[in-house]
């Protein structure tokens, strides 16, 4: 593991969470504020309306009903599993004591990936449109 990773999930496969201001952007899945992972609730100093706990505590709200009630997305979320996903506020070993590691959107993410999404009885998968750095 380098300097910059910040969390891997063991199994198979792995997924591992980066911060992309600190690291290699390719073949990055962004979970960033312009993704369906994104997360809605700004930052003050970004001119919206939340702290940064805040702002993680709605997204944890948004996220777990989004879950339950949107079979893409849990697909979504599904697909994720064995990616390196990537935002700008994740914590690195050189912030790591600015904030509690839950502070960020991608550890929700992270959390939900810890389990298998359940994506209902049935249906067809439909292939899922990911967004990278670089491409």
């Amino acid at each position: 593991m380098d300097d910059t990773t910040q969390i891997t999930l063991g199994g198979e496969p792995e997924t591992t969470l980066i911060n992309v201001e600190e690291h290699d952007k390719t073949g990055v899945v962004k979970v960033g504020r312009s993704t369906q992972f994104g997360n809605p609730y700004k930052l003050k100093k970004d001119g919206g309306n939340y702290t940064r706990e805040e702002s993680v505590q709605e997204y944890k709200r948004w996220f777990c009903n989004r879950i339950q009630t949107d079979e893409d997305f849990r697909e979504e979320i599904e697909s994720l599993r064995g990616e390196k996903i990537g935002c700008y506020c994740v914590l690195t070993p050189k912030t790591s004591t600015e904030r509690p590691l839950d502070q960020c959107h991608g550890e929700v993410i992270m959390t939900a990936r810890r389990k298998p999404v359940s994506s209902g009885a049935g249906g067809s998968r439909q292939p899922v449109t990911r967004t990278t750095f670089d491409g």
